[in-house]
């Protein structure tokens, strides 16, 4: 079959040209970007999908078969198509699901390719959460260190990885990274910005909530069985590389003078038209994972996480004036949004504006906030040491103990897997919970070492949770309300032993 006539039966291409990585598949090419992608198939998921062209030499094809499994003759098209019209440097990714993983291989001498590459789509193509090469390290550090799963499937993944050869079979979705023979390497533009280590691998991280073309990749070198390096890829439209480049000198330098691990900025870079930020990782594991395996170190954990947080607010705690337009902007505005998503949402509303009129022209003591202090930011190494990371968020100045409440809650829904984080907001807040009876303890002895007034931490309270409400609502395509308008929903709702205004508004002279 002529490759041109046969190809042009089964796959249809987009033309739009793009100068930046929009898919994470491009980074995988030596540049980090494919001015020049063909998309084969109708089945890969959007944030996986390039912008495609009709000029060629390509730079990145991706063939996603329609149907469930990629046959053999499939296959064959693609690499023919690949060999064809690949550039010298380019790269061809195909997600494969039900293949002969030996047969593939010869398929793809027999086109003159190589395979550089075997990568797991965690925890399905679908999803594409984590992008993970099956080499021992990156596979291991990614089911360890990043993945939720349940202990069985965990132990079953454990003892595959022990017989190298069978890795592809243990994941629905494998992807297979194609390129001619002495084209340079993969993933070469990121051993370029620290030339002291070579990438050998690279897990790369994709959520819809950070937006297209937002990418974090954890960098292993020769070696290595940690990453030795994280690199932050951010489209030059979105701010995050701004705030967080601001943050790391001017805020998170307090929080490692109280106690934390923060990471060090080891270069800047751009990539097409995209901005790279590359750090130095910082020890220990993930607070989300460690709690999702050992809910009974919730306490303990917790007591790190808060100890540090009190530490950090004394370094940086500052009078407040409590203007209008603060008060406005950090929990009027979002209490108003909120009216028509919640029950109750004109009660609560008027609630909030006679917490912020009994407030308005008082001074309180503010601190510094990183602002989304969630258990995956969050590291925990031996002696019980943390690490903090993601600083795009941080501020200098915010209402008292909005970190405090959000990291408790999380920490409480780390235990559960995030299965429900409204259920876990209740049980660490709701009075009839024990686990909301010891964090009142906890929070309590907070607001008198920080010397704040009850009313004060009430501000904090609704301000940190209206505002990860606002911030949910900003994300397009949610059909119902999401797991954060579902906190103010209960917060609203007095008869769920949440309400906390009796408290505050008794404190108020």
């Amino acid at each position: 079959m002529n490759a041109k006539s046969g190809i042009g039966r089964l796959f249809t291409l987009h033309p739009v040209v793009t100068v930046a990585p929009r898919s994470p598949l491009e980074l995988i090419h030596p540049d980090g970007v494919a001015r020049r992608a063909c998309v084969l198939g109708g089945t890969l998921p959007a944030p996986l999908r390039p912008d495609s062209s009709p000029a060629r030499p390509y730079d990145l094809i991706v063939a996603a078969r329609p149907s469930r499994a990629l046959t053999r003759a499939w296959a064959s098209d693609a690499l023919r198509l690949a060999a064809a019209e690949l550039a010298p440097d380019g790269v061809a990714y195909l997600a494969a699901r039900g293949i002969d993983r030996a047969g593939l291989r010869r398929l793809v001498t027999r086109h003159g390719l190589t395979v550089e590459l075997e990568i797991a789509h965690l925890p399905q193509l679908a999803s594409s959460t984590f992008l993970a090469p099956l080499e021992p390290a990156p596979i291991q550090f990614a089911l360890a260190e990043l993945m939720l799963m349940p202990a069985w499937r965990r132990r079953a993944l454990n003892l595959v990885l022990r017989r190298r050869r069978k890795l592809p079979v243990a994941f629905s979705s494998v992807g297979y990274v194609v390129r001619r023979s002495g084209s340079r390497g993969c993933f070469e533009w990121l051993s370029a910005l620290d030339r002291t280590r070579r990438t050998v691998a690279v897990i790369s991280r994709t959520r819809p909530g950070d937006g297209p073309g937002f990418f974090v990749l954890h960098r292993f070198s020769e070696g290595d069985s940690r990453p030795s390096a994280i690199a932050k890829v951010i489209p030059t439209e979105n701010s995050k590389f701004e705030r967080e480049t601001s943050s790391l000198r001017l805020i998170a330098k307090t929080a490692r003078a109280a106690g934390a691990d923060v990471p060090e900025a080891l270069t800047t870079a751009t990539l097409g038209t995209s901005r790279v930020l590359l750090l130095e990782p910082v020890g220990g594991r993930l607070a989300a994972t460690l709690l999702a395996r050992r809910p009974d170190s919730l306490e303990t954990i917790t007591a790190d996480v808060v100890r540090w947080l009190a530490a950090w607010a004394h370094l940086t705690a500052a009078p407040i004036r409590l203007t209008g337009d603060l008060l406005d902007r950090a929990l009027l505005q979002p209490a108003q949004l909120l009216v028509r998503h919640i029950s109750n949402g004109p009660m609560y509303a008027e609630r909030i504006e006679r917490l912020c009129a009994a407030a308005e022209g008082r001074e309180i003591v503010g601190t510094a906030a990183h602002n989304d202090l969630t258990m995956w930011n969050l590291l925990v190494a031996d002696g019980g040491r943390i690490g903090v990371v993601d600083w795009e968020t941080a501020t200098t100045e915010s209402l008292p103990l909005v970190d405090f409440y959000y990291a408790v809650a999380d920490a409480v829904a780390a235990t559960e897997a995030y299965a429900n984080r409204a259920r876990s907001f209740s049980r660490a807040f709701a009075r009839h919970h024990r686990t909301a009876r010891w964090i009142a303890v906890v929070e309590e002895r907070l607001i008198g070492e920080l010397r704040l007034e009850h009313w004060a931490a009430e501000l904090g309270f609704h301000a940190c949770w209206l505002h990860h409400a606002r911030n949910e609502l900003r994300l397009a395509g949610r059909a119902r309300p999401g797991p954060f308008v579902q906190i103010v929903e209960a917060i609203a709702d007095e008869r769920r032993g949440l309400d906390r205004g009796t408290r505050a508004q008794a404190s108020l002279p």
